[in-house]
């Protein structure tokens, strides 16, 4: 598990300094505040370790900077800065540096403690707001064989999505979610070559015409049953309520909290939806989740930390609410006085 991350000069940020639970991390803030940067840089880091991978290499694939440089993803400012880098999983420190006018692609200090991967270990997964399932066919090819301007999180879901179901029993928690998404998305997940189906008692229905939050459900579905989804995984999920009606949003809150809780799964999220949050604190055990509100004060982004959503007093969408309720109010008193 992930359980502390520190940067100085990193994309946006200045200083950061964050401490996570084994369950849900959720990150909120407006626009521009860095919340897909933290998930980037956490896949980034753990999905290339997984392999023993170049880091630096795949945090340019990731965030695709331009010119392909690390230099870039140091924070921008008139003089050049230092950007560093620690992360701590499972008590062990990994850490790397390199600077703003770095023209080269690899880092000019990197240190790692991280045990070596084994077979045992989770797989981290990225779910980026767009859904790739519809465009699967003939994406993982072409990706490969030609220069295209997609971040490798979307050929990475792809890679996850195609991969085989095991062999053996599924356990008993894994099969109450499969049921939770099956009655959801009312029907089965299918893959012929590369096409993804929905299979149910009408026949096969192509995801090219499946509604979108369906789809993200039946990925979900897809990474449960091939096991891409198991003990010790990490999901980082950027906008996971995109596309997804807020009716379906309380049973999307409880399949993520039974990830975490029955398959041991530890779970990043960025969002703006004001339904997600209220269903996580309505849902949640007492330190099963923890919220970072993230926001701009002179110009440096600053953070904010609560266990519960309501306990937030930087939160953006609740101030967005509290200005909509106040011109509601205004627009009602006005008309009365007409």
């Amino acid at each position: 598990m992930l359980s502390h991350l520190e940067l100085e000069n990193f994309t946006v940020f200045q200083t950061l300094k964050l401490d996570f639970v084994p369950g849900l991390n959720v990150f909120v803030g407006p626009n521009a505040t860095g919340k897909t940067h933290l998930l980037k840089l956490l896949y980034a880091v753990t999905e290339a370790h997984r392999f023993q991978n170049d880091i630096a290499q795949k945090l340019l694939r990731v965030f695709l900077p331009e010119p392909r440089r690390l230099g870039r993803l140091a924070r921008r400012t008139k003089q050049a800065q230092s950007a560093s880098v620690r992360l701590v999983r499972d008590g062990h420190d990994l850490s790397f540096r390199f600077s703003s006018n770095h023209s080269e692609t690899s880092f000019s200090e990197f240190v790692s403690h991280w045990p070596a991967p084994t077979s045992d270990d989770g797989k981290p997964v990225f779910i980026p707001p767009k859904d790739m399932l519809a465009h699967a066919p003939g994406f993982l090819a072409l990706y490969e064989q030609k220069e295209i301007y997609f971040e490798e999180t979307y050929r990475d879901i792809l890679v996850r999505a195609f991969s085989p179901v095991g062999k053996g029993a599924p356990s008993a928690s894994r099969r109450s979610l499969r049921r939770k998404l099956e009655n959801l998305i009312s029907g089965k997940i299918t893959v012929e070559n590369e096409h993804f189906f929905l299979k149910n008692a009408q026949g096969k229905l192509e995801f090219t015409l499946l509604a979108e939050g369906l789809r993200k459900f039946a990925l979900l579905l897809q990474l449960i049953e091939n096991e891409t989804l198991r003990q010790s995984s990490l999901l980082f999920w950027d906008e996971p309520e995109a596309n997804i009606n807020p009716v379906s949003i309380k049973d999307l809150v409880d399949l993520l909290l039974h990830l975490a809780r029955e398959i041991g799964v530890q779970v990043f999220l960025a969002t703006h939806s004001d339904f997600l949050l209220k269903e996580l604190d309505l849902q949640q055990r007492p330190g099963e989740a923890r919220f970072f509100a993230l926001y701009r004060e002179e110009d440096k982004i600053q953070v904010e930390v609560a266990e519960r959503a309501e306990s937030l007093t930087r939160n953006a969408i609740d101030e967005e609410n509290l200005r909509l309720y106040d011109e509601d109010i205004a627009r009602v008193l006005g008309r009365a006085k007409e």
